[in-house]
Formats: C-alpha cells, structure tokens, sequence
C-alpha cells in the first residue's frame, strides 16, 4: 500500500505569526478522520481553542481599523468597560487608547499589542474628580506603518447615588 501525495495522511493546522523573518508558528497534525465537533464535549474530542474563524476576509494592514468604540461606566463611577472591535486582520496591530477628562487632561492610558482578536473588552479606571465629559481616544497602527486616524467616543459618567463615593486619590 502506497501513500499517494494528493490525499495527505493528517490534516494540518498552523496558528500563530511572529515579526518578519522570525516565525513562532504552530502547526498542529491530526489524523485525518479528526473533524471538529461544534456541539460535541468530552475528553479530547475536539481542539476548543481559539482557532479564527475560517472563511473571514482578512484585512491588510493598509485596511485594518477600528469599527467599533464604545465605553460603559461600572456603576461604581470608578471604572469604564471598554469594547473595541477591529476589521479581522492578517497581521496583528497595535492600539493605544487613551482617556481624557473634560478639561482634556489624561485620565488613563492603555497599550494593547498584537491583539489574538478582533473583539476587545478591557476595563479603565478613572483617578480623581469626576469631570464629565469624558472621551475615549483609540489609535490603530503598525510599528513600521500605517497609522490610522484616531476614532473617538465620548460619555458621561453618572454616579449612582446608592454607592458610597470612594474618596478621591
């Protein structure tokens, strides 16, 4: 019996990236009658890590940008949800987000490095004196180029008058 080259013996997986000329991917070799099961658990019955989604349209850095902002203060006063969404990409960006106080003073800042997603959820804290409005600055970019125009949001933050005010710091 001879294995012919057409029908491959294992099915292939890589994941991973890694800077230009450097690679850290991952390639993962199954069996070929392994085929991942949506609704199926159970030990080692499928691979239920994040693989992307197949069949997307992967954005070149050139196309790559934010298309979603959005911010929702805790009902604490304290903190804010921030969710961001990016076009999917074929190489991973980098985001700075920054947030700024009505008298445009910097409140808290963030760096987020080759996201694994295109769908972000991270939490900022707010230091000081309430100073409504507040606004959200969010900046996509390569290291080696291109860098996207800032997209902004901007929201207040109500406090709820049944939680105690921590005093400011």
């Amino acid at each position: 019996h001879t294995h012919h080259p057409s029908s491959p013996k294992f099915r292939t997986l890589a994941f991973g990236g890694g800077r230009e000329g450097v690679s850290n991917k991952t390639v993962i070799q199954l069996p070929p009658h392994t085929k991942p099961h949506p609704h199926k658990s159970g030990y080692n019955t499928q691979m239920d890590f994040f693989f992307p989604e197949d069949n997307l349209n992967r954005a070149t850095p050139e196309e790559t940008k934010i298309t979603t902002l959005t911010a929702q203060p805790y009902p604490d006063a304290r903190r804010i949800r921030v969710n961001l969404e990016i076009t999917p990409f074929q190489k991973r960006p980098y985001i700075e987000i920054t947030l700024t106080d009505a008298d445009n003073n910097e409140i808290a800042a963030t760096s987020i490095v080759e996201p694994l997603s295109w769908k972000l959820e991270l939490t900022m804290h707010i230091r000081g004196q309430l100073n409504n409005p507040y606004t959200l600055n969010a900046k996509l970019y390569y290291p080696e180029g291109p860098t996207n125009q800032p997209i902004t949001y901007t929201f207040d933050v109500e406090p709820n008058p049944d939680d105690p005010q921590p005093a400011a710091t």
